[in-house]
This record gives C-alpha cells, sequence and structure tokens, in this order.
C-alpha cells in the first residue's frame, strides 16, 4: 500500500470515528433535554474518552450534577428532608455556578419539609398532653421554618402552659412539705406526685416522691410482716398489696405474697384435713396432711399434728370394726391380722380390747388347725365321716382357715345330688 494510500485510509477512519462521537452526543443531548440523566450519563461514557474530547468532560460533569439533584429531589419525595439537608453541605462546594438557585430551592423545600414534619409531631404530642415533648418538637419546627405560624402559635400556647403548670407545680411542692411537717406522708406522696407531674421527671418534687413512695412500701410490708406472724391474714393481705401498689415488683414484697398465700393454702388445708377426718376419709385425710406439710407453715405446724394423731385414731378405729366385723362373720384369720395391724401401729401401746380378742383368736386359730390337720390325715385314712366332722370343727373355729370351708361346700353339694337310678 502506497503512502498516499495509508494517508487517506488514516483521515477516512478518522471522520468516521468523529461523526460517531457526533451523533452519540447528540442522543445524549436528546436524553438530557428530556430529563433523562441517567440515561444521558450512560450514551456519554459510549461516547468516547472525556480526557480527549473537552466537550464531553463538560456533558460528563454536568449530567452527573443534575443526577445529584434528582437524588435530592427523590428524597425529598420520599419524605426524607433531612437526609437531603446532610448531603447539601458537601454537595455545594461542587456545584457549578449556574446551579446556585436550584440548590437553595431544594434546600428551602428541605427545610419547610423538615419543620413540618417536627410540626406534626408537636401537635400529636399536644394532644397526646405531653407538653413538654410538644415545646420539643415546635421550637424544633419554627427554627427549621419560621413561617410556619402554625407551629408558631402552638409553641407560645404551649410554652405559657408550661409556666402556669410551672408555677402550680411549686404550689403542690411546697404542700407536699406541709404535709410530711404534720406527718401526713400519704397526702404528702399524693401532692409531690402532683408536682413531679407539672415540673418533671428530673424535678426535686419527683426525688421527693419516690423516697417517700419506698418509705412507705417498706412501712407497709414491715406491718405485714408483724400481721403474717400474729396470724392476721386479712389486715397483712391489705398491707401487702398496698406495698405493691407502691413499689411493683419488688422481691421483698413478693416473698411476702408468697407467704401470705402459704399460710392461706395451709389454713384451708387444715380445714379440709378435719373435715375429712370427721367425714370418716382417713386417706384424704392423709394426702391433705401431707399438702400442709410442704407449706411449711411452723404456726400451723401444732394444729396439724393434733389432726395427725386424730386421723391416726380414725383409721385404728376404723381397722378395729373391720376386724370385729371378720371376727362376728368367723373370719377368725382376717380378724387376727387386722387386730395385729392395729397393735403394729398402735406402736405396742395397745389399742381398746385388742390384745384381749387377738389372745382368744389365737387360741381357736390353734384349734381349727388341729381339727383341719386331723380332717386331711382322715381324708388320707378315707374315713369320710371323720374327715367330715373335722372339717366341720375347723369352720367352726375359723371359717377362713385354708380351704375348709370349700371342702365342706363340696361334701355337702355331694349330699345334695339325686343318687343315681
Amino acid at each position: 500500500m502506497s503512502y498516499l494510500r495509508k494517508v487517506a485510509l488514516l483521515a477516512i477512519t478518522a471522520a468516521w470515528l468523529a461523526a460517531c462521537q457526533s451523533t452519540a452526543m447528540e442522543r445524549g443531548d436528546s436524553a438530557f433535554r428530556s430529563g433523562n440523566y441517567v440515561g444521558a450519563w450512560a450514551i456519554y461514557q459510549e461516547a468516547g474518552d472525556p480526557a480527549e474530547n473537552p466537550a464531553l468532560a463538560t456533558r460528563l460533569a454536568r449530567t452527573r450534577w443534575f443526577m445529584i439533584e434528582d437524588e435530592l429531589l427523590r428524597l425529598l419525595a420520599l419524605d426524607e428532608p433531612l437526609r437531603a439537608l446532610n448531603l447539601l453541605p458537601n454537595l455545594a462546594t461542587g456545584a457549578p455556578a449556574d446551579r446556585a438557585p436550584a440548590l437553595a430551592e431544594i434546600q428551602a423545600r428541605a427545610q419547610n419539609q423538615l419543620g413540618a414534619q417536627y410540626a406534626r409531631a408537636g401537635l400529636a404530642a399536644i394532644e397526646a398532653d405531653l407538653p413538654l415533648e410538644a415545646m420539643h418538637y415546635l421550637t424544633l419546627a419554627v427554627a427549621w421554618n419560621p413561617g410556619d405560624e402554625l407551629a408558631a402559635t402552638a409553641l407560645a400556647r404551649t410554652v405559657a402552659r408550661l409556666e402556669r403548670e410551672g408555677e402550680l407545680g411549686t404550689s403542690f411542692y411546697f404542700e407536699g412539705m406541709e404535709h410530711m411537717r404534720q406527718s401526713y406522708d400519704l397526702r404528702a406522696r399524693t401532692s409531690f406526685h402532683h408536682a413531679a407531674v407539672l415540673l418533671g421527671e428530673d424535678s426535686r418534687a419527683q426525688e421527693r416522691f419516690e423516697a417517700l413512695t419506698e418509705d412507705l412500701a417498706e412501712q407497709s410490708r414491715s406491718e405485714a410482716r408483724l400481721y403474717l406472724d400474729a396470724g392476721l391474714l386479712g389486715p397483712a393481705f391489705l398491707s401487702i398489696r398496698t406495698a405493691e401498689r407502691m413499689v411493683p415488683e419488688h422481691p421483698e414484697t413478693l416473698g411476702l405474697m408468697q407467704r401470705l398465700d402459704a399460710e392461706v393454702r395451709s389454713a384451708q388445708a387444715l380445714v379440709g384435713a378435719d373435715l375429712a377426718i370427721r367425714g370418716g376419709y382417713a386417706k384424704r385425710a392423709d394426702q391433705i396432711l401431707e399438702e400442709i406439710a410442704v407449706f411449711g407453715v411452723a404456726e400451723h405446724a401444732t394444729e396439724a399434728h393434733s389432726l395427725t394423731l386424730r386421723n391416726d385414731e380414725l383409721k385404728l378405729d376404723q381397722a378395729y370394726k373391720l376386724g370385729r366385723a371378720f371376727e362376728l362373720d368367723e373370719q377368725v384369720l382376717h380378724a387376727a391380722e387386722q387386730y395385729r395391724e392395729i397393735q403394729r401401729r398402735a406402736e405396742g401401746f395397745g389399742w381398746q380390747d385388742t390384745e384381749l380378742r387377738l389372745s382368744n383368736l389365737q387360741q381357736r386359730i390353734a384349734a381349727a388347725t388341729r381339727a383341719f390337720d386331723a380332717a386331711l390325715a382322715a381324708e388320707a385314712a378315707a374315713d369320710s365321716g371323720a374327715y367330715r366332722s373335722h372339717l366341720e370343727d375347723t369352720v367352726r373355729f375359723a371359717s377362713d382357715y385354708e380351704d375348709a370351708l370349700t371342702r365342706l361346700a363340696v361334701l355337702r353339694a355331694a349330699d345334695r345330688a339325686p343318687a343315681p337310678e
């Protein structure tokens, strides 16, 4: 290729590239004019190297700034003026000179919008009867937007109210001090409470109110302990409730409430055990007496022990009656077992005439044993008459001895059976 042809080819290529750049910049300019700054930025990026094209570099810088302005306006649309105001000081230093009015307008809009936010919060605080909070928000509202007449009027009224309440709070405070001087602690606490509401949580009235509240709560706890020790559960309950109302969730108050609950439940259980014993329900009484032991109320120990002794007497009496019933039914072995159980429970001290009865029953058991052994011997010797006679003696001495009654029943059934034809 000749030198002239190379030069011509380079010239054509340069012209083509310039035409392409011109076309891309024109498309970017069109997007910029329509407000599509992000699209314009993307097109300009494809138009070439801004270091070699001052016009392209100027367009990129300006488009970047308009994108920043768009972001600020987007924040205002999202009701986030504070974020916009935080960004503006850093952005203003690099802004083009002709964009100063636009920036000032954005800043004014953001300030007014932020002021409106604080104004709404202040008015809501007034509706919620929170004057200190309302004054805080309304002061910020007027600071950011001095032209907001509604916020300024509400602020003036709130300040006037707080001044009046401050005077009233001071009056309540000194009224409380006078009540304390006269030892009217409850009245003083009420006055300090009213004063603290008006003067604020950081006031001297609040300190007085909290200290007096703790003192009164401790007095109520001390009264509750005295009432519990004296067994006066009703007054103890009232004192504990007063302490709980003064200082909720206090550990000592909770402990007193648990103690009161145990004593009330234990007292109810004592009544239940007494009724169970009177009704003859020894097992139920045992269960209730176990519950009383778990409650561990020292003041109820003596009464619980007395109930335990009564229940033991009930169980012995019931066992004795059952033994007498066995005895009347000639169930000598069962009766003897009941009397032995009574002797065991009585720990060798005896109970009523169980020793005499057990002695008599043991003689009958011995006689039944001899008669039954004789019956077995007669059975082995095939002596049916003696077998029957000894079985009858056995049953007469003890109807529940071994299987003597069953054997005798078999013999009697055979007597009633019809003879074979």
